[in-house]
């Protein structure tokens, strides 16, 4: 065979091979199926909090820790007979301050001012007015910062998570099934909270407020919790 002849076979295997190859190489990481499923869990505060305070005066710091003292024994007693813990009475806040004489050209202490507020914890919502009243009625001078909330809010969130979840694997089933594979095990998971949690319902907020005088009718109310999953799974 003549040179020229196997130059041409060389030629035509090699245009031959290079044909042969694919022009496009597609291969899948298998990404897996992503789904979401959302939930909404209703929400009724079963516990409620409250800051009660009293604020005293007098020439000199013993004198105004006396007042504030008796008074806040006399809140305290006034709780307990209304059977509150004594684990769910806690002071908050305790200030001394110096009051100053506006009318002197020099500065010059006045009275000092005593700040003594107790943070209560009201595990019968029926009792918050009653307690309000008996605190205010004791001497209490400031009612602040009443908030309703859940004394257990992983019991809610488990709740909605479960719910999420279930509507989250249906979704993914049905499209796996259409798309002609079969569900896997989870790849990545993750979710979303709407609003706070726990909830924390602030209610009503005044100063000032003694002899006995109180809210009527203080309510709960209640919020929607709402809870979002978003799921991948394996494909087979």
């Amino acid at each position: 065979m003549t040179t020229l002849g196997l130059l041409v076979i060389a030629l035509i295997a090699v245009l031959g091979a290079f044909l042969s190859r694919p022009t496009i190489t597609v291969t899948s990481s298998n990404p897996g199926l992503s789904v979401s499923g959302t939930s909404k869990v209703s929400i009724v505060p079963d516990i409620a909090k409250l800051t009660a305070g009293v604020v005293a005066q007098g020439t000199t710091v013993a004198v105004a820790q006396k007042k504030a003292n008796d008074t806040t024994d006399q809140i305290k007693k006034a709780l307990f007979d209304l059977k509150v813990d004594k684990k769910d009475i806690q002071t908050q806040n305790y200030y001394i301050n110096p009051l100053y004489d506006s009318q002197s050209s020099i500065p010059r202490i006045r009275e000092y001012e005593v700040r003594h507020e107790l943070t209560l914890t009201v595990r019968d919502l029926d009792k918050v007015d009653p307690i309000i009243e008996a605190v205010t009625g004791a001497g209490a001078n400031t009612i602040s910062n009443i908030r309703f909330t859940v004394d257990d809010p992983e019991e809610f969130l488990a709740e909605a998570r479960e719910e999420a979840i279930k509507k989250a694997r249906a979704k993914a089933e049905s499209s796996a099934k259409l798309s002609g594979a079969s569900l896997g095990g989870i790849i990545t998971m993750n979710e979303y909270l709407s609003g706070p949690f726990p909830p924390d319902l602030s209610y009503y907020e005044g100063y000032g407020r003694g002899g006995g005088e109180t809210p009527a009718g203080i309510e709960p109310g209640a919020t929607e919790l709402e809870l979002t999953v978003n799921i991948t799974y394996s494909l087979r």
